[in-house]
């Protein structure tokens, strides 16, 4: 999809590493969330090592969520897994779709190399 839609896994401009948004999806049958956040979160982590980074470099999350109500329990526990203090800032917004349609939040994120 990147090649076809033209856009990168992330982009690192000087000392900062900007993600692109990795989209949480449900697969058939599954009915816990903590599944598609933990794929996704696994994902996020092979592109931040892929840019030189980890999550203790990420200073900047932003989570768009088809359902926030029903989403937010499952994603900070799977989070919890992942970001350790200090946390990064994080902002949480509705949306009304996502693409591929199987998705349930997109999560984009902000790092920066240690240098």
């Amino acid at each position: 999809l990147s090649e076809e839609w033209g856009f990168s896994d992330a982009i690192v401009t000087g000392d900062t590493i900007y993600l692109s948004g990795v989209v949480a999806g449900v697969r058939e049958g599954e009915t816990d969330l903590r599944l598609a956040y933990t794929r996704a979160f696994d994902r996020i982590g092979e592109i931040l090592k892929n840019a030189g980074a980890g999550w203790d470099d990420v200073v900047e999350i932003t989570s768009f969520h088809t359902d926030l109500t029903t989403q937010m329990p499952a994603i900070v526990a799977v989070k919890k897994n992942y970001v350790k203090p200090p946390f990064p800032a994080w902002t949480a917004i509705q949306v009304s779709r996502l693409i591929p349609t199987n998705g349930i939040t997109e999560i984009k994120i902000v790092a920066k190399l240690r240098m």
